[in-house]
C-alpha cells in the first residue's frame, strides 16, 4: 500500500495488473474545478483507491475519497461546512466500444496514452458527490431576504387598492 504524496499522473492499467492500493491526501487548492463551488479552498481531500482486474477482465479502481469543504449556504448565504464522501467504482477503457460494454457496477473512464491524472480523478468524484443545493439544517439558518421584516400575518392590514373601483361601481349602479 502506498502512503506517499500523490503523483500527478498514474498508469491505471499497470496499477490494476499489480493490484496496487493508493492512499493519501490532495490539497484542495490543487482542484480548480472543485474550487468553483467552494468559499475556501483550504484543506485536504483524502483518498484510498484499490486497483485491480475482475473476472471479466475489466481493469478497475474502487475506493473512497472524502473532504470537509467550506460552501455557501444557499438559504442564508453564510459559510457552512459540508462533509463529502465519494464512492469510487471506475472501469478504465481506451475506446468508446469498451465503454459501452462496461458493467453497470462501474463508470467508464477513458484513458489516453496509458496515463491518467490522479488529482483530476479524485476531483471529478468529489464534484459528483457535492449536494445539489448546500443548505444548513432546517434549524441552522434563516433566509437572508426579509429577515428584518415581520411575517405577513403579523403586519398591519393594508388598504385594498381596488376599493376605489367598488365605490365607482356603486355610484354607476344608482
Amino acid at each position: 500500500m502506498s502512503q506517499q504524496p500523490p503523483v500527478e499522473y498514474i498508469t491505471p492499467f499497470k496499477l490494476a495488473r499489480q493490484e496496487q492500493c493508493l492512499k493519501g491526501v490532495v490539497a484542495l487548492r490543487e482542484m480548480a474545478r472543485l474550487g468553483q463551488y467552494l468559499i475556501s479552498n483550504e484543506g485536504e481531500a483524502s483518498f484510498e483507491i484499490l486497483f485491480g482486474v475482475d473476472e471479466g477482465r475489466t481493469y478497475f479502481a474502487r475506493g473512497q475519497a472524502s473532504a470537509s469543504l467550506q460552501m455557501e449556504c444557499q438559504r442564508c448565504s453564510k459559510s457552512m461546512k459540508v462533509d463529502v464522501e465519494a464512492d469510487i467504482a471506475i472501469a478504465f477503457v481506451t475506446s468508446d466500444q469498451q465503454a459501452e460494454r462496461v458493467s453497470a457496477d462501474y463508470e467508464p473512464c477513458m484513458v489516453e496514452d496509458e496515463k491518467l491524472s490522479l488529482v483530476s480523478l479524485i476531483e471529478d468524484e468529489l464534484i459528483l458527490a457535492l449536494p445539489i443545493v448546500a443548505t444548513h439544517e432546517d434549524t441552522g439558518c434563516q433566509s437572508w431576504f426579509g429577515e428584518n421584516e415581520e411575517p405577513a400575518s403579523l403586519a398591519e392590514p393594508r388598504e385594498n387598492p381596488f376599493a376605489v373601483l367598488a365605490t365607482l361601481k356603486k355610484a354607476s349602479d344608482k
